[in-house]
């Protein structure tokens, strides 16, 4: 019995496999190492889709320079030029405040989506006021569920 004509990867013997035989059909019952979950890819996609892991550290600094209100989270700590909050990731590179609150608290952006600011503050860096784009149209994204 050849399950795989063509691969030759697969060293397994028709002795390996068990054979479950029913009344109506008959099917065959792969070992584990043999069988490709598709549940580990539906995790991979969450953990990619999920918060950045940072540290408890870095995540505590951060929160320090935060001056959190009933919507709005005032952001005391630097800005650019352009008026937005940056925040000094482990002294070697600088992040918009509120792009990286975004990640921490709801979910990771892709390189192409960006960050458009409901209310209008630009030092306010509370993930509730920041709807997230895709660069290049028009539509905002649905905001994730926390």
């Amino acid at each position: 019995m050849v399950l795989w004509p063509r691969k030759k990867t697969v060293t397994r013997s028709a002795a390996a496999l068990q054979v479950a035989v029913t009344e109506t059909s008959a099917r065959v019952i792969l070992p584990k190492e043999l069988t490709k979950s598709p549940a580990k890819k539906i995790a991979k996609r969450r953990l990619a889709a999920g918060k950045l892991r940072v540290a408890p550290a870095v995540k505590r600094r951060f929160e320090g320079y935060l001056q959190k209100g009933r919507k709005c989270w005032a952001w005391k700590g630097s800005h650019t030029a352009d008026g937005y909050a940056q925040f000094w990731l482990n002294d070697a590179k600088v992040v918009k405040a509120h792009r990286f609150a975004y990640e921490i608290y709801l979910r990771q952006l892709s390189k192409r989506e960006r960050l458009r600011n409901c209310c209008g503050n630009k030092q306010c860096v509370s993930p509730q006021c920041w709807q997230p784009f895709v660069m290049g149209s028009r539509k905002v994204l649905n905001k994730a569920k926390s």
